[in-house]
């Protein structure tokens, strides 16, 4: 075995590692990121492995399961490339990163990820001397489009928006990321879209992770979807916190117009007949009552001072259609205030809405 390792003829052409274990800590990816600048390599490829990132706590904080990975120099076109496919946090994804050594402080890489369906392409400057990374992202999601610029500094990933892109009209996103502990903080703002294509898309698919995500993702994110020109609605506005593997929507609300603001809490999913639904209770604040009277057309012998509106809400996730049932007026606790169920009444218009809401007050 010496005179075999001594054999200065020996030429290694590339190297494959099948079914085994990688551990990361933080060093080794500064170690790893100046190796994909600097060093020349023979290729390398890993199949069916794992990925697991270690945390200063010495705990494994990050598994990514990696069916292929392929590391390698293209010298035809003097480029270093890496093509990835794995897992991470339960969503298969594909990576590719590629450097020209014509641009030496210019990487560009893509990632897909599938359910939910994300393509994000990146392009980064590296300033060596300041050791920070200054980027662009392209994004597209929910067949939408935007850019985003970013950078990079020690712990600490921020974005946002382009403000110079006019493909981003439409959506405005930003928020940062802490790297270690892994936690992030991000803010979507849905321009001109539609309230009951959000909803059937946002549940659908929470309702097919159920409501759960890798243990180790952990972070809020508030979707706030502006609807100006509609009657009644105003904002859409969904609160997702993620924590040790749950997804809460309890802080969702939605405005409307010049009335008050709906608070929804405790959310449950139903089967029926094939169909998905959602249920949740809501509170209506009330900021101004002669606007909700004057809305609603609400007679002014059946108004009384209004402050809160409870009552249940259950949607029909697939085609939109909702239920408004076991309305309290001002007091969960008033046993003399009616309730009333409209359970076997789809809404589906603001009309509908006006009338169900008007015969409540009538019968109170």
């Amino acid at each position: 075995m010496r005179e075999l390792y001594n054999n200065k003829n020996i030429k290694i052409k590339k190297i494959v590692i099948n079914k085994s274990n990688f551990y990361f800590i933080d060093n080794d990816f500064l170690s790893f990121n100046k190796h994909f600048h600097k060093k020349i390599i023979k290729p390398i490829k890993i199949k069916n492995s794992n990925f697991f990132y270690i945390n200063r706590q010495n705990e494994v904080a990050t598994i990514s399961p990696i069916k292929e990975l392929k590391y390698f120099i293209d010298f035809q076109n003097q480029e270093k490339e890496m093509n990835l496919k794995g897992k991470l946090f339960d969503i298969d994804y594909n990576f590719n990163w590629k450097k020209n050594y014509n641009k030496p402080n210019f990487i560009e890489s893509t990632i897909n990820f599938r359910n939910p369906n994300i393509s994000i392409l990146n392009q980064i400057n590296k300033n060596d001397e300041k050791d920070i990374l200054n980027g662009r992202s392209k994004i597209q999601f929910l067949d939408n489009k935007l850019n985003l610029t970013y950078s990079i500094n020690n712990n600490l990933f921020k974005f946002e928006t382009e403000k110079k892109s006019k493909i981003s009209i439409k959506t405005d996103l930003f928020g940062n990321i802490e790297l270690d502990p892994f936690y992030f903080n991000v803010n979507l703002i849905l321009k001109k879209f539609d309230i009951k294509s959000i909803i059937q898309n946002i549940f659908s698919y929470l309702y097919s992770i159920d409501m759960s995500v890798h243990k180790n993702l952990n972070g809020n994110l508030f979707i706030k979807v502006k609807n100006e020109n509609k009657k009644l609605f105003q904002n859409l506005n969904f609160d997702f916190l993620f924590e040790e593997g749950k997804i809460d929507v309890a802080r969702s609300s939605v405005n409307l117009k010049k009335i008050g603001k709906i608070k929804f809490s405790n959310f449950e999913y139903s089967e029926k007949i094939d169909k998905l639904y959602l249920k949740s209770n809501a509170e209506l604040l009330i900021s101004d009552q002669k606007q909700f009277y004057r809305r609603f057309q609400i007679p002014k012998e059946n108004r009384t001072d209004l402050k809160k509106i409870y009552f249940d809400i259950e949607i029909n996730v697939d085609d939109g259609t909702f239920y408004l049932f076991n309305f309290v007026i001002n007091s969960k606790q008033n046993k003399n205030t009616s309730t009333q169920k409209f359970y076997d009444q789809e809404i589906k218009n603001f009309q509908q809405l006006t009338k169900i809401v008007r015969d409540t007050f009538k019968n109170n």
